[in-house]
């Protein structure tokens, strides 16, 4: 073989191992670029899931926190019929759109300004703001010192109403988030429980509603290990209020639609625990791009003031 003719053979050896080199070389850029892939996708997953069970956590134990002390009403032998103290879920006064399913509200001596007294008004209700292309959900928190304008537990029955909820938590940017408790909460679920545990019903008062102003039947349970039926006489609290919020992470919360956003009240309205909420959302095929940045956060919460 001649000089030439090697050179030749080199050459297209040379070509052919350059070829096969770049090929297995793309094959590895393809591959890493997948598992690259992966991993912050589950990364993503995981920050997610952390964020959302770290935040859920926190808002029902500050809840709870709010909730231990709220207190009974000033006159004991309160009938209501007069301004007093008292401990409400979903009143009257409040519209349909904050019952994400619940909104409660109460007294507790935790006044942040005691000049007129230390008893503040405390509440907590979902408001959707859907004013723009991607809805948002967030928690609302009520809190008002004694002597604020709009601290009327003392001077009207219906002292909770949407122009309270408007002026004391607009939750918007016009008033720099003034009552935004947190964002992001698709749900709040508030129970109330009887000394064995038994969410209470009450008479005239609404499905999923409590009234501190009317009595409620306790089913206790007695050491002979018989169940005594009680009338707990208003003005009475809970034995126990069980909070549950459901709560999407950051990035499913950017993919809802006013379409996704009106599926998710829908079902929030009609489900009795968050639990529940969360099932039929999850099996909802519509919702497949944000129900995996979905879960719930319950807490019991036993009321000190109870009977």
């Amino acid at each position: 073989m001649s000089p030439s003719q090697k050179r030749n053979n080199l050459s297209a050896f040379t070509l052919v191992e350059v070829m096969v080199a770049s090929a297995v070389l793309s094959l590895i850029v393809v591959l890493l670029v997948q598992v690259a892939g992966m991993v912050s996708n589950t990364w993503s997953q995981g920050n997610g899931r952390t964020e959302r069970t770290q935040n859920g956590r926190a808002l029902v134990d500050f809840i709870g926190r709010d909730l231990r002390s709220a207190a009974l009403p000033v006159d004991s032998r309160s009938t209501g019929a007069t301004p007093d103290l008292q401990f409400v879920v979903n009143p009257a006064g409040v519209p349909a759109q904050y019952r994400q399913p619940q909104a409660v509200f109460w007294q507790a001596p935790l006044a942040t300004s005691t000049v007129h007294g230390n008893m503040a008004e405390i509440g907590y209700f979902v408001r959707w703001d859907e004013s723009s292309s991607t809805p948002r959900a967030s928690l609302c928190r009520i809190f008002l010192n004694p002597g604020a304008s709009d601290h009327l537990v003392y001077s009207q029955l219906s002292w909770m109403t949407e122009a309270v909820l408007n002026s004391s938590a607009p939750a918007d940017v016009a008033s720099s988030y003034r009552g935004l408790f947190a964002e992001n909460v698709i749900g709040l679920w508030v129970r109330c429980l009887d000394a064995s545990g038994n969410p209470i019903t009450q008479t005239g008062v609404g499905s999923g509603g409590y009234d501190s102003r009317v009595g409620y039947v306790d089913q206790v349970h007695e050491s002979t290990g018989t169940v005594a039926s009680i009338t707990r006489a208003a003005p009475v609290l809970p034995t126990a209020v069980e909070v549950s919020v459901v709560v999407l992470d950051t990035r499913s919360a950017s993919l809802l639609t006013a379409a996704t956003a009106s599926t998710i009240k829908a079902v929030v309205a009609q489900s009795a625990t968050a639990a529940d909420c969360v099932e039929t959302l999850q099996a909802n095929a519509s919702l497949s791009r944000v129900i995996g940045g979905m879960s719930s956060q319950t807490l019991k919460v036993h009321l000190e003031n109870a009977p």
